[in-house]
C-alpha cells in the first residue's frame, strides 16, 4: 500500500495525473478529514493540497479532473452537508486559488470534453438538506457560466454515478 499522508478513510473515488508531470499524482479523498491530496514521488508520499481545504469540509472532495489547457477541476459534497457546502470548482493558476462554477450541496463526477474546454459535464446526487431535489446531470457549453440540466432517458436520473464525454462524437454523452 502506497498510503503514506493520505487520511485514515481510504475512500478514494478517483486518482489523476498531472498533465505536465506523470510523477505527479492527484487524489480525490471523501469523508471526514478527506481532501485532495498531491503525491510528486509516484504515489510513495501524499500531502494535503491545501488551497482545497475550505471546499472539502467534512466530507472530502469527490473528483479532480483536467482539461487540455491544464485547467483543474475538483468536486465536492455528500448526501448531507449543509445546501451550500459542495460544488464544482475550477483552478486555472495551478491550484493557487479555485472559483466555483456550480454550487449544489453533492456535485460526485466531473469531466470536460478534450475538443472544447468551455463543455463541461457534471453529475449531481441527491442531498437531505435540499429535500432530495434535482439530483442528476448538467450540461455547459460556456465554461459553467450556464447550466442545462438534462434528465430525459435517465431511469434514474438522481443516481448517475459516472460520467463520460465521447472524445470522437461532439455532443454525444455517457
Amino acid at each position: 500500500e502506497i498510503n503514506n499522508g493520505l487520511p485514515n478513510s481510504l475512500n478514494v473515488p478517483r486518482i489523476a495525473f498531472d498533465p505536465n508531470d506523470t510523477n505527479t499524482l492527484y487524489a480525490a479523498v471523501m469523508d471526514d478529514n478527506g481532501g485532495l491530496f498531491k503525491s510528486t514521488d509516484n504515489g510513495d508520499n501524499w500531502t494535503e493540497v491545501a488551497s482545497t481545504a475550505s471546499i472539502s469540509g467534512s466530507s472530502g472532495i469527490n473528483d479532480i479532473h483536467f482539461d487540455v489547457n491544464g485547467n483543474a477541476y475538483i468536486t465536492s459534497g455528500y448526501k448531507n452537508v449543509s445546501a451550500n457546502a459542495g460544488g464544482l470548482w475550477v483552478s486555472k493558476d495551478n491550484m493557487t486559488t479555485w472559483t466555483q462554477l456550480f454550487d449544489y450541496p453533492w456535485v460526485n463526477r466531473v469531466e470536460v470534453a478534450k475538443y472544447d474546454p468551455d463543455v463541461i459535464l457534471i453529475s449531481t446526487l441527491p442531498n437531505s438538506k435540499v429535500d432530495f431535489r434535482n439530483g442528476g446531470t448538467y450540461l455547459s457549453k460556456n465554461g459553467g457560466t450556464t447550466w442545462v440540466k438534462f434528465n430525459k432517458g435517465n431511469g434514474q436520473s438522481e443516481r448517475v454515478n459516472d460520467i463520460a464525454i465521447d472524445y470522437t462524437v461532439r455532443g454525444k454523452y455517457y
